[in-house]
C-alpha cells in the first residue's frame, strides 16, 4: 500500500479564471508553521501546480509570509498564487487589505468583494530592467525554434524582475504565438543562465490587450495558463519603453490556446513604483464519485463510455499491476474514470476518493491525481469531455 507522503492540507484555487476549467492552479497551505522546507518541496510535487504557497503568520494584524514552490524549486515570488492565497484568507477571515510578505519584497493585496466572487489585486515590487545580448536572444530563438524575423522590433529582448524574473519577447503575429512548440532542455538553460524562472513571450494587440504564453521549463513546467508576475513584469517593461504610461491598464489574455483561459487585469504604477495585477480566483472543484452513473462492471468483453454531447470521444486503456502506484495525470479537460477490474483509491491534493471495482470518476480539469492503494490488477478507461450526460454500459 502507498502512502502519502504529507498530512499537509492544500487547498486548489484556479488563479485569472474566465470560467470553470480556465486560470492556473496553484495550491495553497494555509498552515505551513514549522514546515521544513523539504516538505514543502515534497507537498509541492504532489500538488503538481506550477506554484504551490506556504503559509506562515507574520508579526502583525493581517501580515502572513509566503514561501513558493514549483515542483522542481523555491521560487521567489508567484502572481497567481498570491492571488489564490489572498482570497483563500479572505475566504475564511474579514480582511480585505492583506500584506504578504515574500522573499522578492513587501506585496500588498487588496480584496473586491464583487458579484461573480472575490476578486484580489497585488501590487509588485518596483520592476528592475535589464537588455539581453545577443548571443542570448539568439540562443532562446533556437531554443523556441523561431527565427528573427518572428520577433516585432518595436520592443526589444529584455529582462524584467518584478518579484521574479522573466526574459521578455515580443512576437509579431498572434498566429506564431499560437503555434509554440519549443525545446523544453534548451530553453531551461537559456532562462537558467539569465537566472529567469519564465519566458514571457507576448503579441501586443493593442493598448488595452495583449496576449501571452509562459514556458516554465525551470520549475518543471511546460507552460503557466496565467503567470501574474510576468504580467507584472510585462507591465514595467512597457512603462520602461514608454509604451504604457501612470495609470493605464491593460488585460493580459493567457492560456488560450492551452484550453485554460485567462484574463489578468495589469495598472501601471507611476515611475518607480510596483505595477498592480488583479483577478478572481476560484476554489478548484473536488474529485468525485459520480453516484447516478451507476457501477461499471468488469466482464471479458469489451468496455466502453458512450457520451451524450461528443461524438468524437476519445477514450484511452491503461493497466496497473498488483501494487503498482499511477503516476501524475495531467489533462486540460474534465475527465472520467471507470474502474474497470481491481480497486485503489484516487489521491488529489484536495481529498481522496475511494474507487471500488466498477466505480465511475469524475475529475475536473486541471487537478493533479493518481491512483494508489492499490490492491490487485486493474484497469481504466479515461474519457475526456464534461461529465453532464454521461453513462457508462457493458
Amino acid at each position: 500500500m502507498e502512502e502519502e507522503s504529507t498530512v499537509a492540507r492544500v487547498e486548489l484555487y484556479e488563479a485569472f479564471a474566465v470560467d470553470a476549467g480556465g486560470g492556473n492552479p496553484a495550491g495553497v497551505v494555509l498552515d505551513a508553521q514549522g514546515m521544513p522546507e523539504r516538505e514543502m518541496l515534497t507537498v509541492a510535487r504532489d500538488v503538481g501546480a506550477s506554484e504551490t504557497a506556504f503559509v506562515i503568520p507574520g508579526d502583525a494584524p493581517h501580515t502572513y509570509r509566503l514561501r513558493y514552490f514549483s515542483p522542481e524549486v523555491e521560487v521567489p515570488f508567484c502572481g497567481h498564487a498570491t492571488i489564490a492565497t489572498a482570497i483563500a484568507i479572505a475566504e475564511r477571515r474579514d480582511e480585505d487589505d492583506i500584506v504578504m510578505l515574500t522573499r522578492a519584497g513587501r506585496v500588498p493585496v487588496q480584496i473586491e468583494r464583487c458579484p461573480d466572487g472575490l476578486h484580489a489585486a497585488f501590487t509588485s515590487v518596483p520592476p528592475t530592467i535589464t537588455t539581453v545580448p545577443d548571443d542570448i536572444v539568439a540562443a532562446a530563438l533556437t531554443a523556441l525554434r523561431w527565427e528573427p524575423d518572428d520577433l516585432d522590433s518595436r520592443f526589444p529582448a529584455a529582462v524584467c524582475d518584478a518579484g521574479s524574473r522573466h526574459l521578455i519577447l515580443a512576437v509579431g503575429t498572434r498566429e506564431r504565438l499560437a503555434r509554440l512548440d519549443y525545446d523544453f532542455d534548451a530553453l531551461r538553460t537559456v532562462l537558467s543562465e539569465l537566472d529567469a524562472m519564465t519566458a514571457q513571450l507576448f503579441w501586443f494587440d493593442s493598448g488595452r490587450d495583449l496576449h501571452s504564453r509562459n514556458p516554465f521549463p525551470v520549475g518543471g513546467i511546460v507552460e503557466d495558463p496565467a503567470t501574474g508576475s510576468a504580467a507584472a513584469a510585462l507591465g514595467g517593461y512597457l512603462r520602461h519603453l514608454g509604451v504604457a504610461k501612470p495609470g493605464d491598464r491593460f488585460v493580459v489574455h493567457q492560456g488560450v490556446d492551452m484550453g485554460r483561459p485567462s484574463k489578468i487585469g495589469v495598472r501601471i504604477g507611476e515611475s518607480g513604483q510596483g505595477i498592480t495585477v488583479s483577478g478572481r480566483a476560484v476554489r478548484a472543484e473536488p474529485a468525485r464519485r459520480l453516484d447516478d452513473a451507476g457501477q461499471f462492471q468488469p466482464t471479458s468483453t469489451a468496455h466502453y463510455v458512450e457520451h451524450l454531447w461528443r461524438p468524437d470521444l476519445s477514450v484511452g486503456t491503461y493497466s496497473i499491476p498488483n501494487g503498482g502506484v499511477d503516476g501524475q495525470q495531467p489533462h486540460s479537460e474534465d475527465e472520467i474514470y471507470i474502474v474497470t477490474a481491481g480497486a485503489a483509491t484516487l489521491w488529489t491534493p484536495t481529498g481522496t476518493v475511494p474507487a471500488p471495482i466498477g466505480a465511475v470518476l469524475f475529475v475536473p480539469a486541471g487537478l493533479p491525481h493518481r491512483f494508489v492503494d492499490v490492491d490487485e490488477d486493474f484497469a481504466t478507461l479515461v474519457v475526456f469531455g464534461p461529465a453532464e450526460g454521461t453513462r457508462a454500459r457493458t
